[in-house]
């Protein structure tokens, strides 16, 4: 392993003598003391070292203690570099309002006292490392979500499907995967150039239509599915299915944040099957068995990236807990163990060392966030029981709607796919609440029986439309009925007559196996799952 580098410190002081004393005072293995006779001495050692304090003489001939520090202060790279202002003449409160104004820390009075000049200093000095050492993990989770990017982009690249995104107020495409030079002959260069260059491809017959089922999509958000027909680069006439999802701003990652609908497509080429639909018009059965071959295949498409980014979110949100939060926590220890140690001559320090006991508690507060966001702890620690209590009461703190909760007492983990599932559906659950519900309180129900796991999610709110309720994708049930059919469970919407919406999720009875942990009854793959909309 190789050894630690040294940590510089940058000592200003006109008379040799000084400089010798700070020397011998100060020096120790791990550091690195450079010494400067004069102000323009010390800025040239700036220009070739970054230093985790500066020691600065205050009356010194030509360049002065707060010329040089304000020239200092002056750089980019030395702006944040601490500077301690030391002199052997009384200050009078002017001259240290300077000092503080041209940057610097603290002042130091001659003739110095040795523990107390090596205490600072030491502060300092394990700050600037443990703030190294932080920015090299940041560095490291940087490069890690470039390479889960480049791992997600290449994936995309690789469907046999083009994936696409869009700014709604733009009217034009922000990407597009290389499948769509491929599967239709336009460069994707044109696809990002032209304005509304979808509309330009479009049929004739089909594109009024096709605009305004866009147009809704865009404004309604959620999920859509369209079809239609398209011309290719060589004149060939295809059939599109567009499965599209807009997101407006402020609901969740990457919205747009003005209003605007953020949207994402996939577009697949089923012209083949309309072909096929063509040729066994009146042969319903054969039709049938198509379209759940189609189906399925896009199912498996969608199962495949979800799984893709819960095992993202999970894994980034295992390395912010193991490497950045085990640092700060450790920087937080440090600096609670200097404070305990800081008597009452040491007061200013100590504000500072508050300060950054602040910084650090803000820093453990926000990564912590991230990691929530990304994957709750308590759904992989504790189960999908303490995960919904802690989504509720994070719900209520957001929107003010209060959350009346019925959870079994877990015994054992729910598997994996089962608790996230859940958990997501939940979610997807709360989000069209605050939504579209102008609901006060929401009752969850968590509960386990001879027929499985059952969630209910009860809201007070204005209901939901009849007409609404039996559009197969309205308030996000394609993706909720598609988690549960994987799983081979049921799911239903009612209105019930106390008013407001119940949204019901079965999932299949389970068997605890020589692990401890839930495993599935039966075979999710082959297991159907049903949806029902019903009045109560």
């Amino acid at each position: 392993m190789a050894d630690t580098p040294k940590t510089d410190i940058l000592l200003v002081d006109d008379e040799p003598r000084n400089l010798l004393a700070l020397q011998q005072l100060l020096e120790a293995p791990d550091r690195n003391l450079v010494l400067a006779g004069s102000g323009d001495e010390a800025l040239r050692a700036v220009l070739k070292c970054d230093f985790a304090v500066i020691l600065l003489d205050v009356r010194m001939p030509a360049l002065d203690g707060f010329e040089t520090a304000k020239l200092i202060r002056g750089r980019t790279r030395s702006r944040q570099t601490p500077i301690i202002f030391v002199t052997g003449v009384y200050e009078d409160v002017s001259s240290v309002s300077r000092g503080y104004e041209v940057g610097a820390v603290d002042y130091i009075l001659k003739p110095i006292v040795p523990d107390v000049l090596k205490s600072k200093v030491s502060v300092f000095v394990e700050l600037y490392r443990k703030t190294a050492e932080l920015n090299r993990q940041k560095e490291a989770l940087r490069a890690e979500a470039r390479a889960s990017g480049q791992r997600f982009y290449d994936l995309v690249q690789g469907l046999d499907a083009i994936v696409w995104e869009a700014r709604a107020d733009q009217n034009r495409f922000s990407f597009v995967s290389q499948r769509a030079e491929s599967m239709l002959g336009y460069s994707v260069g044109r696809w990002l150039a032209e304005p509304d260059f979808r509309t330009c491809i479009i049929h004739h017959d089909d594109a009024t239509a096709t605009r305004a089922a866009y147009e809704r999509a865009y404004r309604e958000g959620g999920t859509h599915a369209l079809e239609y027909r398209v011309t290719a680069a060589d004149g060939r006439e295809l059939w599109l299915r567009d499965h599209v999802y807009a997101k407006h701003g402020g609901d969740g990652d990457n919205g747009a944040q003005d209003g605007h609908a953020q949207v994402r497509g996939v577009m697949v080429d089923i012209t083949r099957q309309k072909e096929i639909e063509a040729a066994l018009a009146g042969h319903s059965e054969h039709l049938e068995e198509l379209v759940e071959a189609r189906t399925a295949d896009l199912s498996a498409l969608s199962a495949h990236l979800e799984n893709v980014r819960e095992e993202e979110k999970a894994g980034l949100a295992r390395e912010l807990h193991d490497e950045l939060g085990s640092i700060l926590t450790a920087l937080a220890l440090d600096v609670s163990w200097l404070q305990k140690r800081m008597n009452n001559s040491g007061q200013p320090f100590a504000d500072k060392l508050q300060a950054v006991r602040g910084l650090i508690d803000s820093a453990v507060k926000t990564t912590r966030g991230i990691m929530q966001d990304l994957r709750p702890t308590l759904l992989d620690d504790v189960g999908i029981a303490a995960a919904i209590s802690w989504q509720s009461q994070e719900f209520s703190k957001r929107n003010g709607i209060a959350c009346k909760l019925e959870l079994f007492d877990e015994q054992a983990k729910l598997d994996e796919m089962r608790s996230i599932s859940l958990f997501r559906i939940l979610q997807e659950a709360l989000t069209n609440i605050t939504r579209h519900a102008q609901a006060s309180e929401v009752r969850i129900v968590l509960r386990s029986g001879d027929d499985g796991i059952a969630l209910e999610v009860h809201d007070n709110g204005i209901g939901i439309a009849a007409n609404d309720a039996h559009k197969p994708m309205s308030h996000g049930l394609t993706g909720m009925r598609e988690r549960v059919r994987r799983l081979g469970g049921r799911i239903a919407i009612a209105a019930p007559s106390g008013g407001g919406t119940l949204i019901e999720v079965v999932l299949p009875a389970a068997i605890a196996g020589a692990d401890g942990v839930l495993a599935s009854a039966g075979d999710p793959a082959v297991s159907g799952a049903s949806l029902s909309i019903v009045s109560r």
